[in-house]
């Protein structure tokens, strides 16, 4: 069996072996078929031929009323029975929606996928970023100016009021085809030749850390993680015989302060960057909203404000008492004591209030109008010493260095504020020589922390950051209003004018200590500062180009995984770096986040997998959904890492994902919904379980999950639940699910017509033709993943393949499989070869009883049950990672 990945499927109508060409004629968007996309194309619009290729259209469009910051176009009627959509929720994340109608879209889509007709031809329409300074988004038709059925509206918009057009002509990609997964590999990739500069997935050099499992610090330290906890955190792994070869250090090793006047008092002197503080109860999905208690990692631990100033009180009466002076001191301690318990109670009522009465009101409400007027205005210092003492989001960053958390590999928190000198470079030297990582990544932000540079930091003085406030526009406040009052509007970010030198800096001084990459987050917020200065695709594709400059000279496997990057600003942008997140953050304290958490990285993969590797995101091994999700990185191709506390993991979860040296059974195609899932809505119909397919070298691969129940709510911007209960569903899984096995298998030597499908969690092995189907049957957060692959003939003897049987990914064990190319057994029978990976027990379907097995030279005993035709053996452990299994009949 050859890959699978690069075959393409050969189901559709007879003659139809490619996209559909589409054109405009007579005012309407029409298929060479004849079908009607779009009719009524209004009279603005017209068509970029240059741009125009592969049979695709690429439309533009011309303001009547002259130049203009911001336009809304009505682009035509959408003829279309259903549409799947993937649309930002927040400045830096998307989630999928699906419906039946134009009014049924959100604003800020970025990627629509139309089923045309019912089983298809299908269109995609992307909007595009024009001439790199104007970004369009499809929004839905509302009154006054529109609002008809089916109206599909398109917006125009640069960010920056100041900067203004009146005629662009790249705004909206249309393409046509008979298979949706084809159909919109080619379309993302014009639209971001149109539009940036990022290249196809399969062009780029994939990072070897992909393929090892990892361990991520976040959730098990947040920013307070140091030498010591990464320690702790890896061997704490290690000692399930689950050892990570991939730790990412998250936020918290770089040396950052907040301004001056925002600093924290500590007897009398400045706090040092980075002080030891309390896990935030709230590191949102990004910076700057009061709301992010409601959906942060570290939920329920917000830290108090006992370090703040103004909690600091003594009265004039306190000093005219005449009383000993250890009296007075008592005195001042319990009264500080009271005054720090009564403004936590009064700090925890005034963020009650807000969750309930401000964060859930409709963007434009008055509720939302009059908490922006005080939040800019009397309650500005208030709402910035609150960000302040709360989290990180307004500090900036002081030095490239480590701070003193990683003066050796005993540093624990305590040591930053006791001024120790950083020495990452022997922190991680220890990490590789005594725990065997193999890479190591660590965070920063695009604009290099959340509120960026410090102007006057002393170890930064040279990139001459200089602090600017954004100015979120009416799109952004239409779906996150808290960004007109977050720390990068209220405080300000430190922006430098050439941040190429800042990411030298930084990377080359990472690189020295043993550092080989990086996980850059919150890259969307530098297309909100686009907002004061000329817009967010100008300066989203400097502070990129500078980036993926860097990486590539620092880091030459391509090290790099984007976050927090959901805007097209950014997508578009991915030159070189091959790795990007799928979705918001995996909250492990948010019970109504965990399903919606695998619908959008499984639906956001279908639009960035053109592009790059989507990483679903961290988990927690002792989770309630720690099954679901395990096995939703099991499909996902892409990396497989955690975020567990130290001591707290479950390693039954853990080993069926990795092997005993630390390495994962990656599926080698992006995980993506089958066919019959697209567009339907798996969170809320009642009945729809999601199914993921991928592929290995030798088989396909389909993970079934039950998500029904809880899904983010645009209305009120939460994550919530909307039903208690979900039912019990089924759903069928056949080999056509796999998008490209069929017409794979069929040119596979050997291939008789038939199947064989195993079920990891059911234990169920099933053979068949091309109309098998297993059932499966799924309780609320239940999973399932079932391998299948061709079965091979030989001299009368079927057989196939299906990897270790303890693994999610079991079949990604087999690298390749063919007939033997020699008589093996006594009697001159068949003989089929594999090249194999793993230790464990390793499951094949036989027609009948296997006469040897072989591993290498070495022969192994088996286990046959005629009834299913299985035949197991169990694969020793070795020192090679591949090894070659041999079975003769």
């Amino acid at each position: 069996m050859g890959s699978l990945i690069d075959c393409q499927p050969d189901d559709r109508p007879s003659g139809a072996r490619g996209p559909i060409p589409v054109g405009l004629r007579g005012g309407e968007v029409v298929t060479e078929m004849g079908l009607c996309i779009l009719g009524d194309v209004c009279a603005q619009a017209c068509v970029n031929e240059a741009a125009s290729a592969g049979g695709a259209l690429v439309v533009g469009f011309e303001a009547a009323e002259g130049p203009t910051a911001c336009a809304d176009f009505l682009v035509g009627k959408l003829y279309f029975e259903r549409f799947l959509v993937s649309a930002r929720c927040k400045l830096w994340w998307m989630t999928p929606e699906w419906g039946s109608k134009t009014q049924q879209l959100p604003p800020e889509t970025q990627f629509m996928l139309v089923e045309l007709q019912e089983g298809g031809p299908y269109a995609v329409l992307l909007p595009l970023i024009d001439r790199n300074h104007f970004r369009a988004t499809i929004r839905p038709p509302r009154p006054p100016h529109f609002g008809q059925d089916q109206e599909l509206i398109i917006r125009v918009e640069n960010g920056d009021a100041t900067v203004k057009g009146n005629k662009w002509e790249n705004c909206l990609y249309i393409a046509a085809g008979w298979n949706p997964f084809e159909l919109v590999d080619q379309g993302v990739a014009a639209a971001a030749a149109i539009s940036g500069t990022a290249r196809v997935r399969r062009e780029k050099r994939i990072p070897a850390s992909l393929d090892a499992f990892g361990w991520c610090t976040w959730d098990a330290f947040y920013s307070r993680v140091s030498a010591r906890g990464l320690v702790e955190g890896v061997t704490s792994l290690r000692k399930g015989n689950t050892p990570p070869r991939l730790l990412i250090i998250d936020d918290g090793w770089q040396q950052t302060d907040a301004d001056p006047w925002l600093r924290t008092p500590s007897n009398g002197k400045q706090s040092p960057p980075n002080a030891p503080q309390a896990p935030p109860r709230a590191v949102a999905g990004g910076p700057g909203t009061l709301v992010a208690a409601s959906e942060q990692k570290g939920l329920g631990e917000l830290e108090e404000l006992e370090g703040d100033g103004s909690m600091n009180i003594t009265t004039a009466a306190d000093e005219k008492i005449d009383m000993a002076a250890d009296d007075i001191a008592e005195r001042q301690n319990c009264w500080q004591r009271f005054i720090i318990w009564f403004m936590g109670i009064l700090q925890g009522l005034i963020v009650f209030l807000y969750l309930k009465i401000i964060d859930p009101a409709p963007p434009g409400s008055l509720r939302v109008r009059a908490f922006t007027a005080l939040a800019n205005g009397p309650m500005k210092y208030t709402l910035l010493k609150f960000y302040a003492a709360a989290g990180d989001f307004s500090r900036r960053l002081v030095s490239v260095k480590a701070n003193g958390k990683f003066s050796s590999p005993a540093a624990g928190p305590e040591h930053h504020a006791l001024g120790h000198q950083e020495r990452l470079a022997d922190v991680v030297a220890h990490l590789r020589q005594h725990l065997g990582l193999q890479h190591i990544y660590c965070w920063h932000g695009l604009p290099a922390y959340w509120s960026g540079v410090m102007p006057e930091g002393e170890g930064v003085t040279k990139y001459g950051a200089r602090i600017e406030y954004a100015k979120p526009g009416g799109t952004l406040l239409e779906i996150e209003p808290s960004l007109a009052w977050n720390p990068s509007v209220l405080g300000g970010v430190g922006v430098v004018d050439r941040p190429e030198e800042l990411y030298n800096d930084m990377h080359s001084y990472l690189s020295e200590a043993g550092v080989d990459g990086v996980k850059v987050d919150c890259q969307a917020g530098v297309g909100l500062m686009g907002s004061c200065l000329g817009g967010g695709p100008a300066l989203s594709k400097k502070f990129h180009a500078a980036l993926e400059s860097s990486v590539a000279k620092y880091f030459p496997g391509n090290h790099c995984i984007n976050c927090m990057c959901h805007s097209t600003e950014n997508i578009y942008r991915f030159e070189n770096t091959a790795v990007a997140r799928a979705s918001d953050d995996f909250y492990p304290t948010n019970p109504a986040s965990i399903t919606p958490h695998i619908a959008a990285s499984a639906y956001n993969s279908l639009f960035l997998s053109p592009l790059v590797i989507p990483d679903w995101d961290m988990f927690h091994s002792e989770h309630v959904g720690a099954d679901l999700h395990a096995a939703a990185r099991a499909v996902s191709g892409g990396p497989v890492y955690v975020s567990d506390k130290p001591d707290m993991h479950n390693f039954a979860v853990l080993r069926q994902l990795v092997l005993a040296d630390g390495s994962i059974l990656r599926a080698e195609a992006p995980g993506r919904p089958t066919r019959d899932c697209l567009f339907r809505n798996v969170l809320k119909d009642k009945r729809t379980l999601l199914k993921v397919w991928t592929t290995n070298a030798c088989s396909g691969v389909v993970g079934i999950f039950n998500l029904q129940g809880a899904s983010w709510d645009r209305t009120i911007r939460q994550f919530c639940t909307h039903d208690t209960n979900p039912s019990t569903l089924q759903a069928h899984v056949c080999p056509g699910d796999v998008d490209c096995l069929p017409a794979r298998a069929a040119t596979t030597p050997g291939f008789n017509g038939r199947y064989a499908a195993y079920s990891f969690r059911g234990r169920l092995l099933r053979v068949g033709g091309s109309g098998l189907c297993l059932p499966v049957r799924l309780e609320a957060l239940g999973s399932e993943v079932v391998s299948m692959a061709p079965v091979l003939e030989a001299l009368g003897v079927q057989f196939c393949p299906l990897g270790l049987s303890g693994m999610l990914n079991g079949s990604g064990a087999v690298i390749t499989c063919r007939i033997g190319s020699g008589v093996a057994s006594m009697s001159g029978g068949a003989e089929f070869e594999m090249d194999v990976r793993g230790q464990g027990e390793f499951l094949m379907y036989a027609s009948r009883s296997p006469s040897a097995v072989w591993f290498g030279a070495e022969s192994l005993a088996f286990e046959y049950e005629p009834e299913m035709g299985a035949a197991t053996v169990v694969l020793p452990e070795t020192v090679q990672p591949v090894n070659c299994l041999k079975v003769a009949f």
